[in-house]
């Protein structure tokens, strides 16, 4: 008899990963960090959805997959909102500054009035 629950455990500890550890990759380190979160994200969600349709999975096995795919949604999102920020802080602080240089402009006149 197949041991049952494996992919209902590997998406719960990939939920756990995308909301835990790789936030904090993400904002340290936007080239890995991302592309990890979302093979994370996607890999709880996927794995979760299988785990919930398998034939004969025992209860603890349909919680711990839907609590990957909970953790997969959430850890995506965020690590989409991490990211968004990032880049508007990356656009705000070094291209602007950078095109107003090259082009003679005073930054006071990029920005919003108040």
């Amino acid at each position: 008899m197949p041991a049952r629950g494996g992919k209902a455990f590997i998406s719960l500890v990939a939920g756990i990963a995308v909301v835990s550890a790789i936030p904090v990759l993400t904002l340290l380190v936007a080239p890995c960090g991302f592309p990890l979160s979302l093979v994370a994200g996607i890999t709880a969600i996927v794995l979760g959805r299988q785990a919930r349709k398998e034939p004969g999975a025992s209860e603890t096995s349909l919680k711990q997959a839907r609590a990957g795919m909970i953790c997969g949604w959430i850890g995506l999102g965020l690590n989409t909102l991490f990211m968004l920020v990032k880049l508007a802080m990356f656009v705000l602080l070094i291209l602007l500054p950078a095109l107003a240089l090259f082009n003679n402009v005073d930054i006071r006149q990029l920005l919003p009035r108040q």
